[in-house]
């Protein structure tokens, strides 16, 4: 159960805790679940993302596979996806988490590609390889189901 403040509806004007429905509240946006199943079903679902990301990686070029990664990690961190991080570039969300920058899309593909001088040419091509990679993601889940 998660750990938070409690909150309490009284039955009647005395404030009294209505100890049958007493809910913990959320802490920092944190679940709370009223069936243990949606629980259950949330973890594995994340569970299974995160295996599916790892088996999507693990299907690219060994030279590839840090940058795909790097990109992926820069579009989660923006979408807030903090379920998936066990399975990203670390260096970047600690970096992100430390000091609140996230490097550009560009500057992510330059780092892995720098004989690619032009940012506007890395910024597309980056792009590219993510919309790849979400698309590589999303047919694998299609598949597993």
């Amino acid at each position: 159960m998660n750990v938070g403040s409690l909150s309490f509806t009284s039955n009647d004007g005395d404030n009294e805790v209505d100890v049958l429905n007493l809910k913990a509240a959320p802490i920092d946006n944190a679940h709370v679940y009223d069936d243990p199943l949606d629980e259950y079903i949330l973890k594995y679902e994340i569970k299974n993302e995160q295996e599916v990301i790892m088996a999507v990686l693990a299907k690219k070029q060994e030279r590839a596979r840090d940058c795909y990664k790097a990109l992926l990690t820069l579009f989660c961190i923006k979408k807030g996806f903090r379920e998936l991080y066990p399975v990203l570039d670390q260096e970047i969300i600690d970096d992100f988490h430390k000091n609140g920058k996230i490097p550009k899309q560009f500057e992510i593909y330059q780092k892995y590609h720098p004989e690619t001088t032009n940012k506007n040419n890395a910024g597309v091509k980056a792009k590219n390889r993510l919309d790849k990679l979400l698309a590589d993601i999303e047919t694998y889940l299609e598949r597993k189901k």
